[in-house]
C-alpha cells in the first residue's frame, strides 16, 4: 500500500533534499518542490563557481590578474577550488534522478527493502544504525558549514561580508544536498549488508540445504536490484570523490601550507570523508558475500549431504553475489588500491610544499 500512496517510512531529510518525492497524491505539487530544491541548488553552484573564478583571477576591484600571482596577501584568505566538484556533484545528482525518472522507482525499491528486513527480522537493527548515520550526516554538515563560515572570517575590500555569508550559504546547499545523498547511500548499504548478516545467522541457527538455497536466492536478487536502482547515485558520488582530491591537492600547493588553507580546504575535506564512508560501506558488502560459501562449508547439515552441500557451496561462488556499480563487482581491495594510490600522490605532493615552506 505504501508504494501506491506515500512514502511515510522514509526519512524525511531525504525528502527535504528533494532526493525522493513528497507523496503520490500530490505529483505536482512534489514536483514543482523537487524543482525550486534543484533551482537553489543550481543558483549555489554558480555563486560557487563565480566566488571561485573571481578570487582566481582577480576581478574584484578591477584588479589585473597578474595581481593573483604577484601579490601574496591575495590568497591569505583562501577560494579553494576543491569546492567546485562538491557543487557540480550536488546540482548534478538532482539533474540526473529527475531525468532519468528513478526517483519513484528508488523509492519502491526503498519499500521493498523495508519489507524485506520486516520479514527477516532485522528491522530494529537497521533503524538503530541508520539513526546513528543520520546525526553522524548532520553533525558532518554543521562541522563543514562551520569550518567554511570561519575559513574566511573578513575579506576586506576585495570581498564583503555580505558576500561572504551568501558564500557560506551557498555551501551549506550544495554540501547539504550532497551529504544527504552520502546518507542515502549508507541507508541503503545499511540495509544489504545486513541482510548477509542475518543470512548467515539463520543458517547456523537452522541448517537447511533447500532452505538456504531459497533464500540465497532471494538475497542475490534484491541486492542485485537494489545496487543497479542505485549505481547512478554512486557513480556520481565516485565522480565527486575522485575530481575533488586532485583539487585539494592542487590547493595545498598553490596556497601553502598555512592555517588559512588548512581552514580553508576543512569544509571539502569533511564533505570527502562522507562520501568515501560510502564507498568503503559498499565494497565490504561483497566481502561478506564471499565469506559466505566458507561458512556453509564448516557446518554440517546431517548424513550424507555431504555432496548437497558442496553443491550449495559452488552454487553460491557461481552466483557472484555482491555490490554491483555498471556490472563491476566492487570489493575492498578496489578501495584500498584506490586509497593507496592517492595516499602516495598526496605525500609526495605535501613533502614538496614543506619542503618548499
Amino acid at each position: 500500500s505504501n508504494c501506491a500512496g506515500s512514502y511515510p517510512s522514509i526519512p524525511i531529510a531525504l525528502r527535504v533534499c528533494g532526493i525522493f518525492p513528497w507523496t503520490r497524491a500530490w505529483p505536482i505539487a512534489s514536483s514543482s518542490y523537487q524543482i525550486l530544491v534543484w533551482l537553489a541548488t543550481l543558483a549555489a553552484c554558480v555563486w560557487i563557481i563565480m566566488h571561485v573564478a573571481f578570487a582566481f583571477v582577480g576581478t574584484q576591484g578591477h584588479v589585473s590578474p597578474d595581481f593573483v600571482f604577484t601579490n601574496p596577501t591575495y590568497w591569505s584568505n583562501p577560494r579553494p577550488m576543491s569546492q567546485l566538484p562538491l557543487a557540480f556533484g550536488a546540482t548534478f545528482s538532482l539533474a540526473v534522478l529527475s531525468r532519468l525518472g528513478c526517483r519513484d522507482s528508488l523509492a519502491d525499491d526503498v519499500v521493498i527493502l523495508q519489507a524485506y528486513a520486516f520479514q527477516q527480522e532485522f528491522s530494529a537493527q537497521w533503524e538503530r544504525r541508520v539513526r546513528f548515520d543520520k546525526w553522524l550526516i548532520f553533525f558532518v554538515w554543521l562541522l563543514a558549514t562551520a569550518a567554511q563560515c570561519s575559513a574566511a572570517p573578513s575579506y576586506g575590500l576585495e570581498f564583503p561580508s555580505l558576500t561572504r555569508a551568501a558564500h557560506t550559504f551557498a555551501f551549506a546547499i550544495a554540501s547539504g544536498i550532497l551529504l544527504w545523498l552520502v546518507f542515502f547511500m549508507l541507508y541503503v548499504c545499511r540495509a544489504l549488508a545486513l541482510m548477509v548478516d542475518t543470512f548467515c545467522s539463520r543458517v547456523v541457527d537452522s541448517p537447511d540445504l533447500p532452505t538456504t538455497l531459497d533464500e540465497w536466492n532471494v538475497l542475490q536478487a534484491v541486492l542485485r536490484k537494489t545496487s543497479a536502482a542505485i549505481e547512478h547515485c554512486f557513480v556520481i558520488l565516485q565522480l565527486v570523490m575522485v575530481f575533488t582530491m586532485p583539487l585539494l591537492l592542487a590547493d595545498l600547493y598553490m596556497l601553502g601550507a598555512n592555517h588559512g588553507t588548512i581552514a580553508g580546504l576543512l569544509p571539502s575535506i569533511c564533505v570527502l570523508c562522507g562520501v568515501l564512508r560510502t564507498f568503503t560501506l559498499a565494497a565490504s558488502i561483497t566481502d561478506k558475500c564471499t565469506r559466505v560459501p566458507a561458512l556453509i562449508n564448516t557446518l554440517s547439515f546431517g548424513q550424507g549431504t555431504d555432496r548437497d552441500r558442496q553443491h550449495t557451496v559452488d552454487y553460491i561462488v557461481s552466483s557472484a553475489a555482491g555490490f554491483y556499480v555498471c556490472d563491476v563487482r566492487l570489493n575492498m581491495a578496489m578501495a584500498f588500491k584506490f586509497m593507496y594510490g592517492w595516499s602516495v600522490i598526496a605525500f609526495g605532493l605535501m613533502t614538496n610544499v614543506f619542503a618548499n615552506n
